[in-house]
């Protein structure tokens, strides 16, 4: 069977060699790729007169995907860790983002273009994060725009805490590892005169074209949802629509993705239906219909899942021009093979993820499920056919979505029936807008039926988000949990494929081993006991761990934005369900009685700046007078905190306590941690433990 899609095992030895050299440090430069493939014709030579020995020939080319993945990724971290010099006077900025306005701050990308130093203008590399100050200026800053300033870039850090999303991470597969904060006089704006490239970018265009729904009186929450979905751009949305929409399974709708380029694939070549049946006509057809795919795909963003669309369209286009009709598996797996070889790190892309799985999804699935039932009449079949689609569709997703968002929208199957087929409509209406422009009255007349389409697709995924139970949220699986899910499911597909006997011992075998380990990770969940001391900038945030009850003592507040931030996802993963909140304010009082009470906990007893957690002593300090409670006489301690940007050197703390650790959290300012950092490089005999360096502090009690 695998023999006739050979992109199947390419594309999965290519993704091999992909997370082998992206988690660890494995260079295989170009130099061994062409040794390699010449040692690969070298076989095919040999064993082109042994039949025999033809699976040497095939292995090989295997090996050769692997050690491709592998060159590849290296090269992109390679570019992802170029860095810009901080000593030199100027560095010149190219925008490569369209800015999005934050609260405080204008956030874009940009590509290093040259560097001044002493030894004169050099030419520059690598990509940063640029945070400008929000004022008049950086707020009509455009991609294409050139801006100049000292350099002063800084590496992004990751804040270190268990199951927090990674930030650092995240950016270095876009290539961006530095990142610099610039204030309103930091900074220039560099006029100079535009390429036609430079002022027709994509960007600029896409820009222009939301600006024509602007001027024809799409307003609010209408325009932002439209500009996205037709055309990709989402900085606009409101947070309370853009949780409307995930909270209902509709998110996909806000994001250009392969059905958008499925329908303009199948408006253009009904507007092309006058070209001829020969084969110049069929090719300048083809030439027409994937200009405009590509052009769409990349004015609307670019995303993994339109890539992935527009390349797969393409392929099939191809083929059908080239009268060779390729197996479907094959011609996904070989859109996602072009698409890794050009950027490998789209493979951690969630978009890229969820946009593969729920195309092999329907193609195995949405036959068999469709055959369960024929409808009689045609709008039963079409209600039918968008519902086994979904149904589908959400068989290989949901374990990713659970995973990543730790939720599942009960109510998708009644966006899918109500949504999805208006924002198709959306797309007719908003392609026969764009038309109508040189006519102003027909467009106003358009505009306003795609501003009340726009509203009744918003209030139905609002209303449907409203119902009871439309969210089941605080659901948790482990990476180890997924991998064995999917492989469950790979077992389950490989059965219905050709069902036999011996399959369903091997998928019996699956299940068990998935419950055995769920069963395992519940017990270790019951009798877990552990002291973290998180990492929240400009916070003190210490939790302790009993089973499945825990301990917060922090200067959040109790359900801020922060602690589900940096929090919540930990909790889950520990199966956490009864929180005791303190204040570290209560670290204040002398008198222990009221956190006895608050806590309610046996083993945990807090006496002014004391904490006792089973057998684990600890000293919070938040003022640097609070050693004249103590007299120099050895106390004895595990750990002691030092929280509230105090500053004590560990030599006068040796005087008082005796203790394991000294953790410094991640209430400090910058130049606390400098202070810090100095004393531990000065003495890296004494455990000292930085949060905002090292991570959250976790210990098992």
């Amino acid at each position: 069977m695998l023999s006739a899609m050979p992109f199947v095992k390419i594309t999965t030895i290519l993704i091999l060699g992909i997370v082998l050299s992206t988690f660890f440090n494995v260079d295989f430069t170009l130099l061994g790729i062409a040794v390699s493939f010449l040692l690969l014709l070298f076989i095919h030579l040999f064993v082109h007169k042994y039949y025999r020995l033809s699976w040497i020939f095939g292995l090989s080319i295997l090996i050769f995907f692997g050690l491709v993945g592998i060159a590849r990724t290296s090269q992109l971290k390679q570019e992802a860790r170029t860095k810009s010099d901080n000593g030199s006077e100027f560095v010149v900025v190219r925008v490569v983002e369209q800015p999005k306005v934050t609260a405080y701050h204008v956030r874009t990308r940009v590509e290093i273009v040259s560097i001044k130093s002493n030894q004169g203008w050099q030419k520059g590399e690598g990509q940063s994060l640029l945070m400008l100050e929000k004022d008049s200026t950086s707020q009509i800053v455009k991609t294409g725009d050139l801006l100049a300033f000292e350099p002063n870039f800084e590496e992004v850090e990751s804040n270190g805490n268990p199951e927090a999303f990674n930030y650092k991470r995240y950016l270095f597969f876009h290539l961006v590892s530095q990142q610099a904060h610039l204030k309103s006089k930091q900074w220039t704006l560099i006029n100079e005169p535009k390429t036609w490239f430079q002022a027709h970018n994509l960007d600029l265009i896409r820009q222009n074209l939301i600006d024509r729904f602007r001027q024809y009186g799409i307003t609010g929450d209408e325009l932002s949802v439209l500009s996205a979905l037709i055309l990709g751009y989402s900085n606009d949305i409101a947070a309370e629509v853009q949780q409307a929409y995930a909270s209902t399974g509709a998110v996909h709708i806000l994001a250009v993705s392969g059905l958008h380029v499925a329908i303009l694939y199948l408006i253009l070549s009904r507007l092309l239906f006058w070209m001829g049946k020969d084969k110049y006509s069929k090719v300048t057809k083809l030439i027409v219909v994937l200009s405009a795919i590509w052009f769409y795909s990349l004015l609307s963003g670019g995303s993994p899942s339109v890539l992935r669309s527009a390349v797969m369209f393409s392929l099939i286009a191809i083929g059908q021009i080239l009268h060779q009709k390729g197996n479907i598996y094959n011609v996904v797996f070989a859109s996602a093979f072009i698409l890794l070889i050009y950027d490998p790190f789209l493979l951690y892309n969630l978009g890229f993820q969820l946009s593969y799985l729920a195309v092999i999804s329907i193609i195995f699935f949405q036959p068999l499920i469709s055959a369960w039932w024929v409808p009689r009449y045609k709008v039963l079949q079409w209600i039918w056919d968008l519902t086994n689609v979904g149904i589908a569709a959400q068989i290989l997703t949901v374990p990713l979505t659970v995973y990543y968002f730790h939720q599942f929208p009960n109510y998708f199957m009644v966006v899918n029936l109500l949504a999805v087929p208006l924002s198709t409509v959306l797309m007719w209406v908003a392609m026969l807008f764009y038309m109508a422009l040189p006519i102003p009255i027909i467009a106003h007349y358009i505009a306003m039926v795609l501003k009340w389409l726009t509203f009744a697709q918003n209030y139905i995924v609002k209303m449907v988000g409203s119902w009871p139970y439309a969210l089941t949220t605080d659901l948790y699986i482990d990476l180890i949990q997924l991998f064995l899910i999917f492989s469950t499911l790979l077992i389950f597909m490989w059965f219905l494929a050709k069902p036999k006997a011996s399959k369903v011992l091997i998928l019996v075998s699956g299940i068990l081993i998935l419950v055995v380990y769920s069963d395992w990770i519940w017990y270790q969940k019951q009798s877990q006991k552990k002291m973290i001391v998180y990492n929240i900038k400009g916070h003190t945030a210490l939790n302790f761990v009993d089973g499945k009850t825990h301990i917060l003592v922090s200067s959040l507040a109790r359900d801020s934005k922060a602690s589900d931030f940096h929090l919540k996802n930990h909790w889950l993963s520990l199966g956490l369900e009864q929180e005791k909140h303190l204040s570290t304010k209560q670290l204040q009082s002398k008198f222990a009685l009221s956190s006895i009470i608050k806590s309610n906990h046996p083993n945990f007893f807090v006496k002014g700046p004391m904490i006792q957690f089973y057998n684990k002593r600890i000293l919070v300090i938040q003022y640097p007078n609070l050693l004249e409670r103590y007299k120099p006489k050895k106390l004895k301690l595990d750990y002691i905190i030092l929280s509230k940007n105090v500053r004590i050197d560990p030599a006068q703390l040796d005087l008082y306590f005796e203790y394991q650790t000294l953790i410094i959290d991640g209430s400090h300012s910058e130049h606390n941690r400098k202070y810090y950092r100095m004393l531990k490089s000065l003495s890296p005999s004494k455990h000292i433990h930085m949060v905002a360096d090292q991570g959250a502090f976790i210990i098992d009690v």
